[in-house]
C-alpha cells in the first residue's frame, strides 16, 4: 500500500516527535508530491526522508491538469496540497493529512484520509512498545503548533498507557 504524506503539519510532528525514522521503517510505501519536496521540506527532515523509504512522485500531465483545477475550485488548500489530492484521487492512494482543510477536502471527494492517530496505531500494531510511543507523544504534546488537537493527544496517551505491557 502507498499512503501519500500530503502536507508538511504532519511532516513537522512527525520530526518534533522524533517518529519519522520508525514511521519510515513500517511496511507501507509512503510518498510525497515533487512539489512538496521541492518547496517546503528541507535541513534535518530532507536528510533523514532521502535515506529511507519515502518515495518522491512526480504527477503526469492529466493529473497535474487535475492539480490546476482542484487549487482553483478550493482556495483553502495549497499548492502542495492540490498536488496531493490529486495523487490520491487520480492513483487511490490514502492521504496522511495533519491539517482540516485538507482532510475535509479529501473526504468530500472520496479519499481515504488517515491521520496521526491512525500512524500511531499503525506503529503499536507493528510492535513500537508503549514507553517509546507514550514518549514520542509527550515530544508531539510539547509542539506548540501540533495538528492534533490536545484532547486527541490525551486519548492516545490514557489508551497508550492503560494497554502498556513493557
Amino acid at each position: 500500500m502507498t499512503v501519500v504524506i500530503s502536507d508538511m503539519p504532519i511532516l513537522l510532528d512527525l520530526e518534533h516527535s522524533q517518529m519519522m525514522v520508525k514511521v519510515l521503517d513500517l511496511p507501507i510505501d509512503f510518498a510525497v508530491c515533487d512539489a512538496l519536496y521541492e518547496t517546503e521540506i528541507q535541513g534535518s527532515v530532507q536528510e533523514i526522508l532521502l535515506g529511507q523509504r519515502l518515495r518522491i512522485e512526480t504527477l503526469n500531465e492529466d493529473e497535474l491538469l487535475h492539480a490546476t483545477a482542484l487549487r482553483r475550485s478550493c482556495c483553502s488548500i495549497s499548492v502542495s496540497d492540490s498536488f496531493a489530492l490529486a495523487l490520491g484521487e487520480r492513483r487511490g492512494w490514502p492521504l496522511l493529512v495533519g491539517g482540516r482543510h485538507l482532510h475535509a477536502e479529501g473526504r468530500k471527494r472520496g479519499i481515504e484520509c488517515r491521520d496521526l492517530p491512525w500512524l500511531i496505531g499503525e506503529l503499536k500494531w507493528n510492535g513500537t512498545a508503549a514507553a517509546h510511543l507514550l514518549a514520542m507523544l509527550e515530544r508531539l504534546a510539547s509542539r506548540c503548533r501540533c495538528a492534533l488537537p490536545r484532547g486527541e493527544l490525551d486519548r492516545l496517551r490514557a489508551t497508550i498507557g492503560g494497554s502498556r505491557s513493557d
